[in-house]
């Protein structure tokens, strides 16, 4: 893993499989259940050995913005309309990990009469309420590995509604 994801203050995404769907059945492609790394997805370990990535999240049958300008047929993994194409990548997790953070980050703010969370809790609470990818549905071993960090984005650990349960942060 190179730069800039091995930056050691960067939030990392791998790609997970999404859930398997009937496209994803139909293709034989990406099937295997979303407690499987993408074969794609970045890996670690950083050039000093640090654990990467630092979380997983859905990459592959994403349902994107098609391209105005491209031809999307040519590129995408299956067309839904003329706005929308199923595509996969790593590149379809980050955006995951930037809605957990700020989803995060209004939540804390609503808890703590709107202080503003560091960039260092915000990465620490999204890997504390991660969850390991299930070794017996395809998981990668026991947390935290080199391919999924600290496991799957689990906004629920952190968002709480029963005020007798503390947040994961």
């Amino acid at each position: 893993m190179d730069s800039p994801a091995s930056g050691k203050n960067v939030i990392d995404t791998g790609a997970s499989e999404n859930v398997p769907g009937t496209l994803a059945e139909t293709y034989g492609l990406y099937a295997d259940g979303a407690d499987t790394m993408a074969d794609f997805s970045s890996r670690g370990p950083t050039q000093d050995g640090r654990i990467k990535p630092d979380l997983v999240a859905p990459g592959t049958w994403i349902a994107s913005l098609a391209s105005a300008d491209a031809d999307e047929s040519a590129v995408a993994w299956s067309v839904i309309d003329n706005y929308y194409v199923y595509m996969g990548g790593t590149s379809m997790s980050g955006p995951f990990a930037a809605g957990a953070a700020a989803v995060f980050m209004q939540y804390y703010e609503s808890l703590h009469t709107n202080e503003i969370p560091s960039p260092a809790l915000v990465k620490a609470a999204l890997i504390n309420s991660a969850e390991e990818l299930n070794e017996s549905d395809g998981g990668p071993g026991p947390i935290p590995n080199m391919d999924e960090g600290w496991g799957r984005i689990t906004l629920t650990n952190i968002i709480v509604t029963n005020l007798d349960t503390a947040p994961r942060y």
